[in-house]
């Protein structure tokens, strides 16, 4: 799987207040070390205090956005969307016609001429940033950009809405190609369900269905 990149909540001000706060203690932690640095160091008091306000905003920020920012009451503070970080598995169902028999686990299942087969997503995560990999029978895709919509309704599921690219297969059968994902995720059940579709290029839809099965 590649790398995590940014995504977007429907809460329009949940970076802005995060990053003042961390603002807001760097400000208050160098107030007191930036004196103690520059006995330290001998550099001028006005040099310290910008390198430890830098240090302590910096720190703090990796801090919470690895470590802290999905834990307890200070989630709901940051406004953090689910935590889905791991492995997930279960199975994808699909309209494409390309694809081996033998990975074909039940055909028109959900009543729509869909062909089910097994499938495992992994998603890595911080507070900023997230990254999905989605390894299906006949070939792997990554996202590329993703939309958390949180909603302040608690009975209201959180959605991860993301876009892929799917490089295609080692055979050339498939081609390279983009698509949409979009799935909500159940917190009593531990899952993420929803639909699909790609690009004009190939107008393939379907469904996923995944049960997280590791953190």
């Amino acid at each position: 799987m590649q790398g995590t990149h940014a995504f977007s909540t429907d809460l329009r001000e949940r970076r802005r207040k995060v990053y003042f706060g961390f603002g807001a203690a760097g400000l208050l932690i160098s107030i007191y070390l930036g004196p103690v640095l520059a006995r330290v160091t001998g550099i001028g008091e006005v040099a310290s205090f910008g390198i430890s306000f830098t240090l302590a905003a910096t720190a703090g920020y990796i801090v919470v956005s690895r470590w802290l920012w999905m834990k307890g009451p200070l989630a709901g503070i940051l406004g953090s969307p689910p935590d889905l970080r791991g492995r997930w598995e279960g199975h994808l169902y699909t309209s494409s016609d390309e694809y081996n028999e033998e990975d074909v686990v039940a055909f028109n299942e959900l009543g729509k001429d869909l062909a089910k087969m097994e499938s495992t997503m992994h998603i890595d995560q911080t507070w900023d940033s997230i990254g999905v990999g989605f390894d299906g029978p006949e070939s792997d895709s990554d996202s590329t950009g993703a939309t958390f919509v949180l909603n302040n309704d608690p009975d209201d599921a959180a959605t991860l809405t993301y876009n892929y690219e799917n490089d295609g297969d080692d055979l050339g059968d498939l081609e390279h190609h983009i698509g949409t994902t979009v799935l909500e995720y159940d917190p009593d059940r531990d899952t993420l369900e929803g639909t699909y579709y790609t690009g004009p290029n190939r107008g393939n839809y379907g469904r996923i269905e995944v049960k997280r099965v590791s953190t």
